[in-house]
C-alpha cells in the first residue's frame, strides 16, 4: 500500500521535490529516534569548595573539602542505570604531600556520606558502611606528583532503584573529596595579610557522566601563619648576683585563627579542620595522616658561659581570654614546674614545644618568659644571647612520603620576621678593665669600659 500511495507521487513531481520530501521523511525519522533516545534522563552535577586558610610556611597543609552534587535530569524518566561509573582525578597546583603507601594517598572520596574507619583502594567496593553506597576511596597518586586519581567510582544515579536500599536512591547525590595535603610552601610567603591561592582542576572520565567540563576551584589560601614575633630583652650586670627577678620574653601569634592546632582524631565530620588530622586512614601517621600537633622550635644561641636560663614546661594564654597552651614535647599537658636550660659548649639550646590546647575561633597570642641567673663572685663570660622561634619539624620531603610527618615546615632563612633574632645580653661591663684601643693623643683611662649601654 505504501509504494502505490507513495508512486503517483513520485510519476506527478520532479526530481528535486522527491529529493527534498525523502530527506524530509528522513529528518522525521531521525526526529523521532531523537525523541525516544531522550526519554532517558541525564545525571546533572555541580560542583562547589570549601577553602581553607593554610599555613604559607607548610609542607603538608590540609586543604579544603570538594563536593559533587548531582541530580537527575527528569525524575520522571528512568536513568541508564542504578549507578554510573567514572573516574575523578584532582590536579594541584602544589605538589601533594599525603602520605602514602605505594601509590595509595590518604586522600578520600566519600559517596553519600557512606562513611567508615577502613576505606577501599578500589572503587565500587561495598565491604564496610551501610553497604547501599560504595565505600569510602582512597585516592591514586599520578606519576606528576600533583594529581590524585579515583577510579570506577560507582555513583548513585538519583531517584533509581537500590536494591540494597529496597527502594530508590535519594534525589539528591552528593560526593565529598576531602584530606588532601598539599605543599603550600612552594607559593612563597605573602606579605601581611596577603593570601596566595592553591587551586584544583576537577575531571572526570568519560566526561559525560557528570556533564562537566573541568573546573578550577580554590581548595586553600597560604597566608603567613606564624607573626607578630617579639623579644624583651633582658640586661644584666656581670658583676651584680642576677636573682632570677629579671625576665627574658618571647611572644608570637597566629596569623589567622586555627593556624595553630591540636593532633585530634580522625573524623568523619566535613571540614573539621580545627584539628591536624583528617579522615580516617588506619595505616597512616596516627589513622588520619596527622603525626603531631603544631610545633615550636625555641632556640637559643651564644649562651654565655654561666648564664643559666631557666624555662617552663607549659605556657598558656588562657589569661587573655585565649585558649592557648603550649607544652614541652615528652612532658605532661599543663606542667608548669620550671627547669633550666642545659645549652652545648657554643651555648645553644632548642626546645620544641606542642599545642595542647586552642580555641580555633580566635586570633590567639602566646606569651613565654625566660629567667636568668649567675654568680658575682664567678662572674660569667661576656657576650650576649640570641633567641627566636620557629614551626617545628623543619626540612623533609617535599612530595608525598611513607616516612615524613605531617605537619612539616621549611625555614625561611634571613627572613626576620619569620625567625627574628634579638640580643638577650648576659652582661654589659666588666668589674676589671678591658684592654682598650686609645685614639692618637689620648691617655689610657683605666675607668673607661665601665659604663652602661
Amino acid at each position: 500500500m505504501k509504494l502505490q500511495v507513495a508512486l503517483p507521487v513520485r510519476m506527478n513531481r520532479p526530481m528535486s521535490s522527491l529529493l527534498v520530501m525523502t530527506l524530509q521523511l528522513v529528518a522525521i525519522g531521525l526526529l523521532v529516534g531523537g525523541t525516544a533516545a531522550a526519554q532517558t534522563a541525564r545525571l546533572q552535577c555541580s560542583l562547589f569548595e570549601t577553602p581553607l586558610n593554610v599555613r604559607a610556611e607548610g609542607q603538608a597543609e590540609l586543604l579544603g573539602d570538594i563536593n559533587y552534587v548531582c541530580q537527575s535530569s527528569d525524575l520522571g524518566l528512568p536513568g541508564p542505570a542504578a549507578s554510573v561509573i567514572v573516574n575523578m582525578l584532582v590536579d594541584l597546583n602544589v605538589p601533594v604531600t599525603n602520605n602514602i603507601n605505594g601509590v595509595i594517598t590518604d586522600a578520600v572520596l566519600i559517596v553519600n556520606e557512606n562513611n567508615c574507619t577502613n576505606p577501599s583502594v578500589v572503587g565500587g567496593a561495598t565491604s564496610c558502611g551501610s553497604g547501599a553506597y560504595q565505600d569510602p576511596q582512597y585516592g591514586e597518586l599520578l606519576n606528576d606528583g600533583r594529581t590524585i586519581a579515583w577510579d570506577s567510582v560507582s555513583v548513585p544515579f538519583p531517584g533509581e532503584f537500590n536494591a540494597s536500599l529496597g527502594g530508590p536512591n535519594p534525589d539528591i547525590t552528593r560526593i565529598r573529596i576531602t584530606s588532601m595535603r598539599g605543599n603550600a610552601s612552594v607559593m612563597g610567603l605573602p606579605d601581611g595579610g596577603d593570601r596566595f591561592p592553591i587551586t584544583a582542576i576537577l575531571e572526570t572520565q568519560p566526561p559525560t557522566g557528570f556533564g562537566l567540563s573541568p573546573h578550577i576551584l580554590n581548595v586553600g589560601y597560604a597566608r603567613r601563619a606564624l607573626a607578630q614575633i617579639d623579644v624583651d630583652l633582658v640586661q644584666g650586670l656581670q658583676c651584680v648576683d642576677d636573682d632570677g627577678s629579671q625576665i627574658a620574653t618571647l611572644t608570637f601569634s597566629e596569623g589567622f585563627a586555627s593556624a595553630f592546632k591540636t593532633t585530634g582524631t580522625p573524623s568523619f565530620v566535613p571540614q573539621m579542620r580545627s584539628w591536624e588530622s583528617g579522615y580516617h586512614a588506619p595505616w597512616s601517621n596516627n589513622g588520619a595522616g596527622a603525626s603531631q600537633a603544631t610545633q615550636f622550635l625555641v632556640s637559643f644561641s651564644d649562651i654565655p658561659d654561666g648564664v643559666a636560663v631557666k624555662a617552663r614546661k607549659s605556657y598558656s594564654s588562657y589569661s587573655n581570654a585565649d585558649n592557648l597552651l603550649i607544652t614541652l614535647l615528652g612532658e605532661t599537658c599543663g606542667d608548669p614546674s620550671e627547669f633550666e636550660l642545659d645549652p652545648d659548649s657554643d651555648g645553644n639550646a632548642e626546645l620544641a614545644y606542642r599545642v595542647c590546647d586552642t580555641n580555633p575561633f580566635a586570633l590567639e597570642t602566646i606569651e613565654m618568659g625566660f629567667t636568668t641567673e649567675w654568680d658575682p663572685g664567678n662572674p660569667p663570660a661576656f657576650g650576649e644571647a640570641t633567641l627566636g622561634v620557629s614551626f617545628h619539624p623543619i626540612g623533609g620531603s617535599g612530595f608525598a612520603s611513607a616516612e615524613d610527618p605531617e605537619p612539616r615546615f621549611v625555614e625561611r632563612q634571613g627572613d626576620e620576621r619569620d625567625n627574628v633574632r634579638r640580643c638577650l645580653h648576659a652582661a654589659v661591663y666588666y668589674d676589671a678593665p678591658l684592654p682598650v684601643r686609645e685614639r692618637p693623643g689620648e691617655q689610657h683611662d683605666p675607668h673607661r669600659n665601665l659604663q652602661r649601654f
